[in-house]
């Protein structure tokens, strides 16, 4: 048998000071990042989440429900999802005032020394932390990106293209085209960046907003536009307002938020894959408990284990650890936990104690 000892473990204290490192606290959970000022990003996604109810009037069971979520990136580490907001099936994936909402919720679950300069009428020499908000093109609207842009964060959010893009795409000269960039430095095969903001009017939206648009061949199986067809490319554009001449980084970053519909999958593995009630506020509850225990999970891969179970999904975590037979026994005043020797990843699950304990004294 392997012991892990665990006493005390539960209602430990959170640490809220270490030195050398920045400690976050959102949501009741911690993490450490690298000394110095931090970045945090903010990327925010919209998910269907199916609820079959039966409607009175045709006595047949229709589909409705569908969600938002904000999920928080600190650096390169992905800290799960911060603010989540049900809304009625009928509501819009560019709904401005909903994104608006989101956004304030996860900028008030952000510790008080991270929202510092981060709401309307702050001043911006008070931000000690910059925020990047992202989005896809649905976050695209007026009224959101205003809003960010008064609550003193940076955007990167996904931009329709239209008629006006498509002629401005059209005066980049071959040579304007920069190749896209990995995150290790390397050049990503087949995938170019150029920018348009002189090549367009941009007057409507803020100060300082950039057009920038990428162009990669297209993989097999990708719905392509009749413009794309005749060009041999696959399009998308971002606009953003963050200063810099190196646009292949900026579309790197923007690019990073792809991982949300990862985090998305793995809350619905979570208890989010369907809404179990009719009453829309038992619905709400659900989501806040579904939450709950995807950022238990996800906080717990990042502070207790490393390698293949660091970055395993639900459904692995629950086979590999958390489905493993033990024997929780008292000795000494202290709680021992034994695990089966032969189970593949006891060992795994013994280090996870030992740096659990390391992390809350």
């Amino acid at each position: 048998m392997l012991n892990a000892k665990i006493s005390d473990v539960a209602g430990a204290p959170l640490v809220d000071v270490v030195d050398g490192y920045v400690r976050l606290k959102a949501e009741g959970m911690e993490i450490e990042t690298r000394p110095g000022r931090v970045r945090i990003l903010v990327s925010l996604n919209s998910t269907l989440i199916p609820q079959w109810v039966r409607d009175k009037l045709t006595a047949k069971d229709v589909l409705v429900g569908i969600g938002g979520m904000c999920l928080l990136d600190i650096e390169v580490v992905s800290a799960g999802v911060v603010a989540a907001l049900l809304r009625p099936g009928r509501a819009g994936a560019n709904d401005a005032d909903d994104h608006i909402t989101l956004l304030h919720r996860a900028l008030s679950g952000l510790p008080e020394e991270y929202q510092t300069g981060h709401f309307t009428d702050d001043d911006p020499a008070l931000v000690t932390h910059p925020i990047l908000v992202r989005a896809d093109a649905a976050g695209a609207t007026h009224g959101f990106v205003e809003a960010t842009v008064a609550a003193n964060c940076d955007f990167s959010i996904g931009f329709p293209i239209d008629q006006g893009v498509r002629d401005a795409m059209l005066l980049v000269q071959e040579e304007d085209w920069i190749q896209a960039t990995e995150t290790d430095g390397s050049v990503r095969d087949g995938a170019w960046v150029a920018e348009l903001t002189d090549l367009i009017p941009l007057f409507a939206w803020p100060q300082d907003t950039r057009l920038l648009m990428r162009r990669e061949r297209p993989h097999p199986g990708a719905q392509l536009t009749l413009f794309d067809t005749s060009e041999g490319f696959r399009h998308t554009c971002f606009i953003t307002n963050t200063k810099g001449a190196d646009v292949c980084a900026l579309e790197l970053r923007h690019r990073g938020h792809a991982r949300v519909e990862d985090r998305i999958r793995n809350w619905k593995d979570c208890g989010l894959a369907n809404l179990p009630f009719d009453p829309f506020v038992r619905n709400e509850a659900w989501v806040t408990i579904s939450l709950i225990a995807g950022a238990l999970l996800a906080w717990s891969q990042m502070v207790c284990f490393e390698g293949a179970l660091a970055k395993a999904e639900p459904k692995t975590m629950r086979y590999r650890v958390l489905h493993v037979a033990a024997l929780l026994v008292h000795r000494s005043r202290g709680l021992v936990l034994r695990l089966d020797k032969t189970w593949p990843w006891a060992n795994d699950l013994s280090n996870a104690f030992v740096k659990l304990r390391a992390a809350i004294p």
